[in-house]
């Protein structure tokens, strides 16, 4: 069920009963009022409030059915297999001198089972950061030349208007490149753009990489790809900056450890960069994809 219609003495109310049936929160749907409430004159011509209540689309489901292809075929790379396979091996014969001689030659066959080793799954996004991390700087320069920029630009366009096309958001777009940097800023209303960045830019992050795996099958060299919407990246490294301190703080304060939410590798190094010079402070992570997370401790001598 993506929309349900309800009424009620009022629209708020009308809203509540909506929201109950479609078990969703006020933040993850669209209200559309049919029709205001009206007391009437002495009980005649009263009129209860009627709105339709959708669920908002999410912007990850539309990327999977738009770019099912790209999608599943990341999946399939990325997926761990184990390949077992037994050969059975015809081992030679030994015989003693009297067999030897005799034509009947007994023959032994041994089966040996040949074990393939688990192949660990590739993660291709980090890979491809530290392609660029290794990239030696002389081959960058040399690669550039290779770069077309007009090319990417009409990609990258083509590529966000299918995902906001259906969400009918007015935008605009940003394209610059810096030696190997593609970077795709989407310029518009912050609240609109909400959706396209999705809770702690997770949105953002599918689309950035979906959008990397298309620019690198256009292009001979790598090329590291950023996407950005209204500086979002930014603002969400100095929300990162000022927590990690309120954090390591509240370590020194309390004398004990302090955990952090769980986040991405790219959020954790943002983390550890901003306490390792921090006094007093240290920091490790724990746990296991996607809930790992930073712990922050006091050292010994504090």
């Amino acid at each position: 069920m993506n929309y349900v219609i309800t009424t009620g003495r009022s629209v708020d109310e009308a809203v509540e009963d909506a929201l109950k049936k479609l078990k969703l929160k006020k933040e993850d749907v669209t209200v559309e009022v049919l029709q205001e409430a009206s007391k009437g004159f002495l009980g005649f011509g009263q009129k209860d409030a009627a709105v339709k209540v959708s669920k908002k689309e999410d912007t990850e489901d539309i990327l999977k059915e738009i770019f099912s292809e790209e999608f599943e075929s990341e999946k399939s790379k990325s997926s761990k297999f184990e390949n077992k396979t037994r050969n059975k091996v015809k081992s030679e014969p030994k015989f003693s001198k009297s067999e030897e001689l005799s034509n009947d030659k007994p023959e032994v066959t041994e089966e040996v089972k040949v074990e393939v080793h688990e192949v660990k799954s590739c993660d291709t996004s980090k890979a491809l950061d530290e392609k660029v991390e290794t990239e030696d700087s002389e081959n960058i320069e040399e690669a550039e030349a290779n770069f077309d920029i007009e090319k990417f630009t009409e990609i990258s366009n083509e590529f966000i208007d299918k995902i906001l096309k259906p969400l009918e958001i007015k935008y605009d777009t940003d394209i610059t490149m810096d030696k190997n940097v593609l970077n795709v800023n989407i310029l518009g209303n912050e609240k609109d753009l909400g959706i396209v960045i999705g809770k702690r830019g997770t949105t953002l992050d599918s689309i950035q990489y979906i959008l990397s795996l298309i620019i690198n099958k256009h292009s001979d060299s790598f090329v590291r790809v950023i996407v950005d919407s209204s500086g979002y990246r930014e603002k969400r490294k100095n929300t990162l900056i000022s927590l990690a301190e309120k954090t390591a703080n509240r370590a020194l304060r309390t004398g004990r450890p302090a955990k952090l939410e769980p986040m991405n590798a790219h959020e954790r190094k943002i983390i550890h960069e901003a306490l390792k010079d921090f006094e007093g402070v240290f920091t490790h992570s724990e746990g296991q994809e996607p809930n790992r997370r930073i712990v922050v401790q006091i050292k010994k001598e504090y």
